[in-house]
């Protein structure tokens, strides 16, 4: 009688073991306060983001939601302070934060304020555009007044927008002082508008004068330039490729911003993005998946998710706000780590899971629910119960 409890024990513990998804203790989520200690992110990834890791790419699931920016300033806290991170790369034209950058890093301004309202000014009508994220704009500016010598490097990696914001920027800082003439020429025949002829002219006028311009800007500076003068190129071919084959065209911006991040990976950079960027799911063309076949383990992806529900912001294609609340997807490790076990929060390493149980929720900029994730989609997890929209400023 003995022997047959034992194994109908043994058996009962195999079947409760068989139905759990992680193999050990799922660790919780504690303040997001940048006020708040971060001790506890340490003993979460402090031996799972090694020295060797130089890139960490923080996603979130959908761009219009509060918890997902309070996780990932909370984050960059944690990795500046305790892991040397010095740089964060923005799914954002790196042309448009060169004003907010410089002020981030100049050592005689030390007016939070000011960084506040030129954040403001430039995320304006964008999803970045929100507390919680000028919070985090806020605290890079302390760190940076204390550690003038060592500062926080903020630049942009996405060539969406690059085109745009190239124009006005070279005419003004470039082509004006350095050769008024043709500025005035070329305006005068594309005008002031924002267009592809004019952004064209430009780009044209920067390759006839590269001698020139490094000489004058030296070597540093030109780079820069250089830098946007091509994200733009890259934006006008982005264009060409959507009209032709949209998924191709998706798939070179991936890869330019997988080039880019490796370009400014002199530091070691944090990557502020959307989750089916950074991922490294099979049969996804991501930025993370190019970055693992160049560098291999120095990258490290934390994507985040939701178990139950999520209220979140979305923007149409004619630019319309809307909040909307979503339910998470019963096929996702989220939706069943609530349900099969009750844990509606908390972190999930890849290791702890199955190879098949890795599909997390994605919600595009437009209020798209859909799912993705097959093989090692993430390194780390990071599931919130429920998500609420952020505030708008």
């Amino acid at each position: 009688m003995r022997s047959i409890i034992i194994i109908y024990l043994f058996i009962s513990s195999l079947q409760s073991f068989g139905q759990r998804l992680v193999k050990s203790h799922v660790p919780e989520l504690k303040s997001l306060s940048l006020d708040s200690s971060y001790n506890w992110l340490d003993d979460i990834f402090g031996e799972q983001i090694t020295t060797d890791v130089k890139f960490v790419g923080l996603g979130e699931f959908t761009h219009g939601g509060r918890e997902t920016i309070l996780f990932k300033s909370k984050m960059i806290q944690y990795l500046v302070r305790e892991k040397g991170y010095r740089q964060v790369l923005l799914e954002y034209p790196n042309v448009a934060l060169h004003p907010l950058n410089d002020y981030l890093k100049r050592k005689n301004s030390s007016n939070l304020d000011s960084a506040t309202i030129i954040a403001q000014e430039l995320f304006e009508r964008t999803f970045l555009s929100n507390t919680s994220f000028y919070n985090l704009i806020t605290w890079i500016k302390q760190y940076n007044l204390t550690h003038p010598d060592d500062t926080i490097n903020l630049r942009g990696i996405d060539i969406e927008g690059a085109s745009a914001g190239l124009a006005d920027y070279f005419m003004q800082h470039y082509l004006l002082p350095i050769d008024r003439s043709h500025a005035l020429e070329i305006s005068s025949k594309w005008g002031t508008a924002i267009k592809d002829s004019l952004v064209m002219a430009e780009v044209d006028w920067f390759k006839k004068n590269r001698g020139m311009l490094e000489e004058r800007l030296g070597k540093t500076a030109y780079q820069n330039l250089g830098y946007d003068v091509e994200a733009a190129e890259d934006k006008l071919t982005h264009d060409s490729l959507q009209k032709i084959n949209i998924y191709k065209a998706s798939a070179f911006r991936d890869s330019v911003m997988a080039a880019y991040t490796v370009a400014f990976g002199g530091p070691k950079s944090i990557i502020w993005s959307h989750n089916i960027h950074v991922t490294t799911s099979d049969y996804v063309v991501s930025l993370g998946n190019y970055l693992k076949k160049i560098i291999g383990n120095q990258y490290y992806s934390v994507l985040t998710d939701f178990s139950h529900n999520a209220t979140v912001w979305s923007i149409s294609n004619k630019g319309e706000l809307s909040k909307k609340t979503y339910i998470s997807n019963d096929k996702t490790v989220a939706y069943k780590l609530g349900k099969k076990q009750g844990i509606g929060q908390g972190v999930l390493f890849f290791d702890d899971l199955k190879a098949s149980q890795t599909r997390v929720n994605y919600i595009d900029r437009a209020g798209n629910q859909m799912v993705f994730g097959r093989g090692h989609t993430f390194d780390a997890l990071v599931v919130f119960n429920d998500v609420e929209p952020f505030m708008f400023r």
